[in-house]
């Protein structure tokens, strides 16, 4: 047992208990959530997720959980979001506590998703350790991609693994294209670079490349090889070239020749399509992508191993063979018959594509029309923007593309959409004329949605559209719907009356930052009086927080940064303040 993985806590403390099923344990976990007096009742929930996940790992891995019980434990002030230690796992009070008439549903999510999380880590990382530091994406890029899988397994009805897209894929796509990034395994020479490692590179470009690599081998070979490695290195030290050993000897193909290429060099491509005269195929070129981008010579030499992945209307989601692996390659695509292509089915692959105008049209038209699922709306729209952002193309290239989605109902597809139309802003905010232009086009987009969706949840509504609609209602807000103001302003007078039905959990937050961006030292003395009540649960005490962040009185955000620099907020939340 590694010595990082010991723990200790003394405190005043209850719990509740449950135990597993023993099905594929051969015997039943005694499960318990420790929490300060008071508070037990809100671990219910993570600790039902832990019951069901102990013995998922137990049947996937093929090996029993090692311990005779499993603790989990609320920490108030507490440094890390989770700390995997063996048997005892610690974790921040949002990161395991669920009120289950106040939490938001994201937040429940969440707490699902960080409890799979660490319990992977009671095997890889506990029972099988990485050898040393620069393995960290062992441990942390693969509970990232099965802790996911774990969700999805409990809670079919999140769909997380298309969340896992603006999570995880998007998030790790963003930091890779830096100049500044790292591989995935980085050398490690002295302790102090080991925090610098734990980003979005080991976790979430990780994970993106263990669901791009099991994608390609298929789940059946890839458990195969996981469960043989887990066997042969159990209570003791792993590397990099020991997965791939094994995921190799599973699946009958060389894993290591390919996927050194992905964790050892920094970086991702962008693949640029030429349809060739005749109309049956494309040429398919690759190169460096950077956000900032030109590329330098010495900056293109790496050729990644790069899973095509072509689909076209009808076409089915079968494993393809054709990889890129040179520079340029030709590819057969029926090009003057299909009525789109597109690479990346799936949105699977860690890289971005940029393709002639006339297939960005058709790709339009066929989203307009419903034809493409929903992973690919996200693809091709999170490639459009970052292109344009890059110089790439033309940002009026992704403006236009918007309107293809203007009847879009996925709530992730909107979640990238927001994130991206937040990142033009930035960009313009110096040039008022711009930003109205931008917040036009935002409540061009967002205020038929809110107009569509209401304010309350309709009977039998599933977490997702709640979810949307609270989108809606804070990008319409924020971009001046003065409808969705005024219900806003309403309603928020109305909570702080005492009637709090008028917010679901999921429309508070965004009525909070509604109600401080368009309002003034009311609301947001409002919103604060509500984060410093200890009464409330701790995720809608932090959307509280949050939300002071979206004033824009200059004399109020001076007041926000010196309070969530005073003791009253404490350390790990104080980015919650600025954040916005």
């Amino acid at each position: 047992m590694s010595t990082y993985l010991l723990a200790f806590v003394v405190g005043e403390l209850e719990y509740i208990e449950a135990h597993t099923s023993g099905k594929h344990n051969g015997r039943a976990i005694p499960c318990r959530v420790y929490t300060t007096p008071g508070k037990s009742a809100q671990g219910q929930f993570a600790l039902d997720v832990a019951v069901q996940v102990l013995e998922y790992f137990a049947d996937v891995f093929g090996i029993a959980y090692a311990l005779p019980k499993l603790d989990q434990i609320a920490i108030g002030d507490f440094e890390a979001g989770a700390m995997e230690n063996w048997g005892l796992v610690t974790y921040r009070e949002v990161a395991l506590l669920v009120d289950a008439a106040s939490t938001s549903s994201r937040a429940r999510q969440q707490v699902a998703y960080v409890v799979s999380h660490e319990l992977a880590h009671q095997w890889f990382g506990n029972l099988v350790t990485m050898e040393w530091w620069s393995e960290l994406w062992l441990n942390e890029g693969f509970a990232t991609w099965v802790g996911t899988l774990a969700v999805d397994h409990v809670f079919p009805e999140y769909h997380i693994w298309t969340q896992f897209l603006v999570d995880d894929l998007q998030r790790a796509l963003a930091l890779d294209a830096l100049r500044s990034s790292h591989p995935i395994q980085v050398p490690v020479r002295r302790s102090a670079e080991i925090s610098q490692i734990f980003d979005a590179i080991s976790y979430s470009k990780g994970g993106s490349a263990i669901r791009m690599l099991s994608s390609y081998i298929g789940l059946d070979s890839f458990f195969r090889g996981v469960r043989a490695y887990l066997q042969k290195h159990k209570y003791a030290n792993a590397s990099t070239q020991d997965l791939w050993r094994a995921l190799s000897d599973a699946s009958g193909v060389d894993v290591n020749e390919f996927m050194a290429i992905w964790t050892r060099t920094i970086g991702y491509p962008i693949l640029t399509v030429e349809e060739l005269p005749g109309g049956t195929q494309i040429q398919v070129r690759q190169n460096r992508y950077l956000s900032a981008g030109a590329v330098s010579d010495d900056e293109d030499q790496v050729l990644w191993w790069v899973p095509l992945r072509v689909a076209t209307p009808g076409s089915d989601a079968q494993r393809t063979t054709d990889v890129l692996t040179t520079r340029n390659a030709t590819v057969d695509v029926p090009v003057g018959t299909a009525k789109w292509y597109k690479l990346n089915q799936d949105t699977v692959g860690i890289y971005r594509v940029k393709y002639p105008p006339g297939a960005v049209a058709n790709l339009a038209t066929a989203i307009a029309a419903g034809e493409l699922e929903v992973n690919d709306r996200i693809g091709i729209i999170a490639d459009a923007a970052a292109l344009a952002s890059s110089g790439h193309s033309n940002t009026s290239d992704f403006l236009t593309l918007l309107r293809a989605y203007r009847n879009e109902t996925e709530l992730v597809v909107w979640q990238e959409i927001s994130l991206r139309l937040d990142v033009l802003q930035s960009v313009w905010a110096d040039e008022a004329d711009v930003i109205d232009k931008i917040r036009a086009l935002t409540q061009s987009l967002f205020s038929p949605l809110a107009k569509r969706l209401g304010w309350d949840a309709a009977a039998g509504e599933d977490s997702l559209n709640s979810r949307l609609r609270a989108l809606a209602i804070r990008y319409a807000g924020c971009s001046g719907d003065s409808a969705v103001v005024a219900e806003t302003k309403r309603r928020f007078a109305a909570f702080f009356d005492g009637d709090r039905s008028v917010f679901n959990t999921d429309t508070l937050r965004a009525a909070f930052v509604v109600a401080v961006r368009t309002g003034g030292r009311e609301e947001f003395a409002k919103v604060q009086e509500y984060y410093l009540d200890a009464a409330n649960p701790v995720d809608q005490q932090l959307a509280a927080l949050s939300s002071m962040g979206f004033t824009t009185d200059p004399e109020l955000l001076d007041e926000l940064f010196e309070f969530a620099l005073s003791d009253r907020v404490r350390n790990q939340d104080v980015h919650q303040a600025i954040m916005a």
